[in-house]
């Protein structure tokens, strides 16, 4: 059994992947192994294995071939780091049991690990019932303790305000970006003061799994990194407000509970974002049933969310 590798850099042999399975599963044994739908980021393969008494067991291989958003060694390391801290806190969250940070076992750097129940459903998670779930899912999760060993956001936003050929985008790209770059800017040291928490990096319905009515998963952790509560729910109540409304961003908001400061400042980051890259996003929204979603009605709702972080900056 062989298995194509993402960007030619060659092929998954069977030698490979039982070695790898039975590092991670001492006496198992490989039955199959599937491409899975690719993210941004991450080529994911289902892997099912023999576990002896155990049965079968279904696996997720994630490999990181290319550099986005962060090096795909380091890609591994902060999942790792950030599931080992979530392990045994009752959260459905993944668990590792392999990872080869450097990629000397697979070409690239990869992890290994349990596959949750469910599947991605925008639709569903537009609901009020649904967002409200996110929310509080997401305050479990800042709730945990905070690992060593992850970055903090500090370090991209810097790099983010800083970067000239990026403000020139963003100045093409919308009429208020000169006035969300300025009061990022002015806020962007207080802000950073504020406590840490683990924060996912990049949590949004994309990134969340259901199972039935019950959100059963919160997956894709490379972006994992050590930031005030706000950043999290920020980026999310702003992706919240785009993809599936207004109504999807306040269940969202309630489900987290608590007040957290500085939200209009991570909206506004987030906007940033979304204003150079939303035409790229549509077709992926869409394959995950928003067809309501048109460049003319998500132009309007980042319209209207800039326009309300904005009225909220300190």
């Amino acid at each position: 059994m062989t298995e194509a590798s993402p960007a030619g850099r060659g092929t998954l042999a069977r030698a490979q992947l039982t070695a790898m399975i039975q590092e991670a599963i001492p006496g198992g044994s490989l039955l199959a192994i599937r491409q899975m739908r690719q993210g941004s980021s991450a080529l994911a393969r289902e892997v099912i294995v023999s576990a002896g008494t155990r049965g079968r067991r279904r696996l997720i291989l994630r490999c990181f071939p290319v550099e986005w958003q962060g090096s795909p060694r380091e890609k591994v390391e902060r999942e790792r780091i950030a599931l080992a801290a979530l392990s045994g806190s009752r959260l459905p969250v993944p668990e590792v049991l392999w990872t080869d940070p450097s990629g000397e076992r697979l070409g690239y750097p990869a992890l290994l690990q349990t596959r949750l129940p469910g599947r991605v459903s925008w639709r569903r998670a537009a609901g009020p019932r649904a967002a409200h779930a996110m929310g509080r899912v997401l305050a479990g999760i800042h709730a945990v303790g905070w690992p060593i060993g992850l970055p903090h956001a500090r370090a991209w936003v810097r790099r983010t305000m800083q970067s000239e050929p990026a403000r020139r985008e963003w100045l093409r790209a919308h009429r208020r970006a000169e006035a969300i770059a300025t009061v990022i800017t002015r806020a962007q040291n207080r802000v950073m003061q504020r406590p840490s928490v683990l924060s996912h990096g990049d949590f949004n319905a994309g990134n969340v799994l259901w199972s039935g009515n019950e959100l059963s998963g919160v997956v894709d952790w490379e972006t994992a990194e050590l930031a005030p509560a706000a950043s999290d729910v920020g980026a999310c109540r702003f992706d919240s407000a785009v993809t599936g409304g207004p109504d999807m961003a306040e269940g969202f908001l309630a489900g987290y509970g608590s007040e957290v400061d500085d939200l209009w400042f991570w909206e506004l980051i987030t906007a940033l974002k979304f204003v150079t890259l939303y035409r790229e996003w549509l077709p992926i929204w869409r394959r995950f049933g928003l067809l309501e979603l048109d460049e003319e009605t998500v132009g309007k709702r980042i319209d209207a969310a800039i326009e309300d972080a904005l009225d909220r900056a300190g």
